[in-house]
């Protein structure tokens, strides 16, 4: 089968790879369609973990070809989304019931062959089936919403609390809709494109600002007594973990959810801090909440239709892992067929 192997940093290959054997407790998978997420990105560049050589992508879904003889729930034939993430049940954290946080924690696409590629063999009880005539390039979505609803329930919106979503690309645009259905009251879109504000604007928003505006602070502000209760900084940069912290009014409570380089810093002005009492949090994997995301995505709660989406085959990866770089996209998929 053709993979995109990562062999180190700024190496990333298209080459011929044997599929093994199933193990019993394993399902054989062609994928249809792998997301690829800034950690890729990261990877690629080398600031962040990998276990080379291995195959990337860890945003997929497709369609089992085979299942392992002790497969029960699962046959050739079911669609589905894939968990990357495998806790192993056994550590300090993983019996605390903090499998974000396992001490041996593998996951398909960084330490085990994942998603960029024509086949993946993945533990079954990773797998979880989408409907039949559920869009497949779409089940790709799964994993960084299950992310984002670790991100929502880090945030704690109360019904009717004002929120401002800082950054409005993938992650930005799935997070305004779980504030929406988390019964948040005014919901502010902020990102500097205007490519991206034109998307959020399509969504169910109460005002999309452009975040690089002077006044965008003040007329937040205004129109919120002060500043949001809730701000989720979405971009995983210094400048939007900035803003977001200016979003803020007394009482609110912020989540830096998006990934930064490993040098990026934020200043934080710790009598501001102080005297608004805020709780600044952040949020990591998705504990547990993978299946409530396939659930949203089959049950047609979550609008993926106005996101901009770059497609390449698996012969374009690096094509691909810089579409998502430069934000030219929404979301950029790599499709193996």
């Amino acid at each position: 089968m053709k993979a995109a192997q990562f062999n180190k940093p700024h190496d990333l290959q298209v080459v011929e790879r044997r599929l093994r054997a199933l193990s019993g407790d394993e399902v054989l998978v062609q994928i249809a369609a792998c997301g690829v997420c800034g950690t890729d990105v990261h990877i690629f560049a080398g600031e962040a973990h990998a276990r080379p050589p291995v195959i990337l992508g860890h945003e997929f879904a497709g369609t089992i070809i085979e299942a392992g003889n002790q497969v029960r729930e699962l046959r050739a034939g079911d669609r589905v989304a894939v968990d990357p993430n495998i806790a192993c049940g056994g550590c300090y954290y993983c019996r605390r019931g903090q499998v974000n946080f396992c001490e041996n924690l593998r996951a398909l696409g960084v330490d085990i062959d994942g998603g960029f590629a024509e086949f993946t063999i993945t533990p079954a009880k990773q797998c979880y089936k989408l409907p039949e005539d559920f869009a497949l390039e779409f089940g790709a979505f799964a994993e960084p919403l299950s992310c984002c609803l670790r991100g929502l329930e880090r945030a704690a919106i109360q019904p009717g609390q004002s929120v401002a979503i800082v950054g409005a690309g993938n992650i930005g645009l799935l997070m305004l809709q779980l504030a929406r259905l988390a019964g948040a009251g005014l919901i502010f879109v902020l990102d500097p494109l205007e490519s991206k504000r034109a998307i959020a604007t399509q969504l169910v928003v109460d005002f999309v600002l452009d975040a690089s505006h002077p006044q965008a602070v003040q007329e937040i502000a205004e129109r919120t007594h002060g500043g949001c209760d809730v701000v989720i900084e979405c971009a995983g940069k210094a400048e939007a973990a900035e803003l977001a912290l200016a979003l803020t009014k007394r009482g609110s409570r912020v989540v830096l959810f998006g990934l930064a380089a490993p040098a990026a810093y934020a200043r934080l002005y710790l009598q501001t801090a102080f005297l608004k009492e805020l709780t600044i949090l952040s949020s990591i994997l998705n504990p547990f909440t993978f299946h409530r995301a396939v659930d949203l995505l089959a049950q047609g709660k979550i609008n993926l239709a106005p996101f901009s989406l770059n497609r390449f085959v698996l012969e374009k990866i690096g094509d691909a892992l810089e579409s998502t770089r430069r934000s030219a996209a929404v979301k950029t998929l790599v499709i193996p067929d």
